[in-house]
This record gives C-alpha cells, sequence and structure tokens, in this order.
C-alpha cells in the first residue's frame, strides 16, 4: 500500500525538468519587477488630483495649501515633519499624538 504512494512521487521526480540557478534567477526578476510595478501604480494613484474642500479646485495630494483659496489642506506633524490629513489624531509615520484645540463656547 505504501509503494503505491510513493511510485507516482518517483515518476514525477524522474519526468520534470529539473530546476536550474537561470530558471530560479528568472523568478527572483519577475519578483522583482512585479514590487517596481506595485510601487509605481501606488505613485500613481497618489499623484492623483483631488478637490479642496472649501472652493472646489483641483489640487495635489501632496499640497499642503490650496493655490487657490488657501485653504489648509494638510498639516505637518510636529514631532517628525511629515505631511498629514488635518483632521487625523495621531501621525501615521511616527505616532505622535496630536492634541486638538478644544473648542470655544461650548455647553457642557
Amino acid at each position: 500500500m505504501v509503494g503505491l504512494g510513493l511510485l507516482p512521487l518517483i515518476v514525477y521526480f524522474l519526468v520534470r525538468e529539473p530546476l536550474t540557478l537561470d530558471n530560479h534567477m528568472a523568478d527572483k526578476l519577475n519578483n522583482d519587477v512585479l514590487k517596481l510595478e506595485r510601487t509605481y501604480y501606488a505613485f500613481l494613484m497618489d499623484e492623483q488630483d483631488r478637490k479642496c474642500p472649501v472652493c472646489g479646485h483641483e489640487v495635489k495630494s501632496r499640497y499642503r495649501f490650496c493655490p487657490a483659496c488657501g485653504n489648509e489642506l494638510r498639516t505637518v506633524c510636529p514631532a517628525c515633519g511629515e505631511l498629514m490629513e488635518t483632521n487625523w489624531k495621531s501621525c501615521p509615520h511616527c505616532g505622535h499624538k496630536i492634541e486638538q484645540p478644544e473648542a470655544k463656547g461650548e455647553l457642557v
């Protein structure tokens, strides 16, 4: 019974093409190309135009201020200096907690 399970395995190893160093290098290059393509497409998606929430002017995702109305689109983290969205409560780059300014005139 055990011999029947080993027989197909032995036949497989006899008839398959051996893996060569060239095959291994080709697989590695294909994986590297896929990683570069993913990075490139992520870059393209990040560069797409958005609209300013105040005036509707098209702005790039890397802009800090709207060039049409001056609205602050993104803020700078006080800890690491990276750009972040104005409504975030912590920096995604360093984890620094952002203190929200207290609203004046609120009823408690």
